[in-house]
């Protein structure tokens, strides 16, 4: 199994996910296959990133992030289970919160327009 990361941090938190992990672990920003080096802008590997994490069998997000919010959007209009896209990365400090998406993160709608993206 391989596991995607999309993190601006990736030095940071590589050697501890990989010892938590089973399978391989893989960072966009270490690594980036041929095909996305010619990108210009920081906003287009985003957007790969973003592309990956939708069509992914399973996402974890954080909490409060827009990054994580449009992934699970997507996911809910590409047919993807609540089930695989609703868990995130809780936030320390101060009162614990649910570490699952609001609902209105998953329309339970899904986009035919989408389908030839899968």
């Amino acid at each position: 199994d391989r596991v995607f990361v999309a993190t601006e941090e990736p030095k940071e938190l590589q050697p501890l996910l990989e010892a938590q992990i089973r399978g391989s672990v893989v960072f966009l920003h270490d690594s980036p296959p041929q095909s996305v080096v010619h990108l210009a802008h920081p906003g287009q590997l985003a957007a790969v990133e973003m592309w990956v994490a939708a069509r992914s069998d399973f996402f974890v997000g954080t909490q409060e992030s827009r990054f994580t919010a449009h992934i699970q959007l997507e996911r809910s209009w590409l047919g993807k289970p609540l089930d695989t896209s609703e868990r995130e990365f809780c936030k320390r400090g101060g009162e614990p919160k649910p570490c699952v998406a609001p609902a209105y993160r998953h329309s339970g709608r899904t986009g035919s327009q989408h389908r030839q993206y899968m």
